[in-house]
């Protein structure tokens, strides 16, 4: 059946070739983009700190947020490897996919605490476990995160612990500067999303 189908698409392709006289080709996109959507499931990464109770992670601007209220996503993660959020950055083909949870690179070997970007490739390997605690495995290994609240709104950036005590401020991935005394110190559980 489906020998049958590819022939009559290809007879079909060039028989209007032929009755417009240019190519068919030229008309058709550049890029023909999957038609794939992942299942659904509520947000299983949770912040643990009692003044962050109820705010989950998700992507703004590209950038790694806290926000209030469990929402369903399309999330991909394991033990050992990136951490993936369907639609969290843009992709280089521009169809739709995964953004990865990425660490800013620093200049510097070791970072303080270091804002959290979603990208459309992977740099960071994570544990995330179901029943743990969301882990960076790089160097420094961390599941120390801070959330930094804008006074504009109710969305908490995340910046993830390094190698030192906390700066006076923090900037964020879209460069938003915050002072770490009214930031809030957490660790992200990772729940079960068919729970």
């Amino acid at each position: 059946m489906k020998s049958l189908a590819l022939a009559v698409a290809t007879l079909l392709f060039f028989s209007a070739e032929r009755a417009n006289g240019a190519p068919v080709i030229a008309s058709l996109p550049t890029v023909v983009c999957p038609l794939y959507l992942p299942a659904r499931f509520p947000d299983p990464f949770e912040a643990e700190n009692p003044a962050l109770a109820g705010y989950y992670l998700t992507a703004s601007n590209e950038q790694a947020v806290l926000v209030n209220g469990q929402t369903l996503q399309a999330f991909t993660y394991s033990g050992n490897g990136p951490v993936g959020l369907w639609g969290s950055a843009p992709r280089p083909n521009t169809c739709s996919g995964y953004g990865f949870l990425n660490i800013v690179p620093y200049t510097s070997e070791l970072y303080q605490y270091a804002p959290l970007k979603w990208g459309p490739t992977a740099s960071t390997t994570w544990n995330a476990t179901i029943g743990g605690h969301l882990t960076n495995l790089g160097t420094p290994s961390s599941n120390v995160f801070v959330a930094c609240k804008s006074d504009a709104a109710d969305t908490y950036s995340l910046f993830i612990k390094g190698v030192d005590d906390l700066p006076i401020t923090l900037t964020d991935a879209v460069g938003n500067a915050f002072a770490a005394t009214g930031c809030i110190q957490t660790k992200i559980s990772v729940g079960n999303p068919n729970a």
